[in-house]
Order: structure tokens, then sequence, then C-alpha cells
């Protein structure tokens, strides 16, 4: 795992619900993730990013420590916005329909934070907030762990089917997100529960 919180500073809350706030930091994001898409974090400056937000230094420090703290405030608020939309989101999971409306929820959050969501999951050095969200479907959504002994291999069938469902989705945002999330998570639904897991949960 990579040692990039390490390396920055909490700094003071700001008022995030200040409209010219949220615009700049939005705007100083924007141009982190356009640059990201041609070279690696570790590899970007302060200078560059200014001069593609077209803002001054001063204005990106008043805001942030570095590169680091940038991304990880970045990952931070994507992070809470899943937990607020997604996992405090009652759901019984008492039948396919309640997986299915789960599993579009999450692909209409992964398509609304796309370039965040693609870089943590695809960047080897970075994956921080893929493994938070991870950790949380797995806490959220029927969990192969607490219906199979630990000796049974179906009791990794969860893991298994999540790093599948990642990378498919994944992949599916780099195709351009051409099918609706809708019938993407019916798709991914199907594949889970038709699996050994629908044999223990009558969905």
């Amino acid at each position: 795992m990579s040692d990039y919180y390490s390396k920055s500073k909490q700094r003071k809350p700001l008022n995030t619900g200040d409209r010219r706030i949220r615009k700049t930091k939005q705007n100083i994001r924007n141009a982190l993730f356009r640059i990201l898409e041609k070279k690696s974090i570790d590899k970007i400056t302060v200078a560059e990013i200014v001069q593609e937000a077209d803002i001054n230094r001063s204005t990106f420090y008043f805001y942030y420590e570095d590169i680091y703290d940038l991304f990880r405030q970045t990952e931070t608020e994507v992070f809470e916005t899943f937990v607020r939309d997604i996992v405090a989101t009652d759901f019984a999971f008492s039948d396919k329909k309640d997986f299915v409306t789960y599993l579009t929820k999450y692909l209409e959050f992964c398509r609304q934070n796309s370039t965040v969501c693609k870089f943590v999951t695809a960047n080897a050095c970075n994956n921080e907030l893929a493994d938070r969200i991870r950790a949380e479907l797995k806490k959220t959504i029927p969990n192969s762990r607490s219906i199979y002994d630990e000796t049974d291999p179906r009791f990794y069938l969860t893991t298994f089917a999540l790093s599948g469902f990642l990378f498919a989705i994944l992949e599916w945002m780099d195709d351009g997100m051409r099918i609706a999330p809708a019938e993407m998570a019916d798709f991914l639904t199907e594949t889970y529960l038709s699996g050994s897991l629908f044999v223990k949960r009558k969905y």
C-alpha cells in the first residue's frame, strides 16, 4: 500500500458549502486528473497543477499541503459520499430486486465519480479508496463469509466476486459506460446470485 497518506498533513476543515470554495477545489482537482491521464501522481508538480488550473500557488496552498494532500482529500470526500448515498441506505437484500437496486446506485456513483474511481482502481500505487469501498461492500451485501464454514472454498465467494465486479466496472467505465447502470447491475447480480451463494439464499 502506498505511504502517500504519511506525506500529507491534516488541514483545518473549510466551509465546503461555500459555492466559490467548491468551484475552486473542483477546478484544481480537474487539473490534477487531466494531468494524471499523461503521467503518474509521483511525477506531478504543484507548478503543473497551478498552470493547468490557471490559479496562483497561494490559492493551491490555501487548500492543500501538496499533491498527495489534494488526492487524499479527494478520496476522503468521495468515500464519504459513497457511505452517505449507498452504504447508509437501508437495503434488506430480501430479494433480487434489492440487490439490483443497490448495485445500480453503486454504478451511478461510479459514473458520477468516474475519474477518481478509475484512477484508484487501476493505479497499483494508490488503491486506498478501492480498498475502503470494497470493505464497506463486504459489510453491506450478503457475504459468503457469514454463510459458509471457513474450511469451505465457497467461504471466499464474495471476495472473488467483488474483485471481479470492480474490474468489470473499471472496464465498463473505460469503454464509455455504454451499458445503462441498471442493465449492468442486473447482469452483475445474476452473475453473483447464480453461483453457489444462490443455493443458500433463496432470492
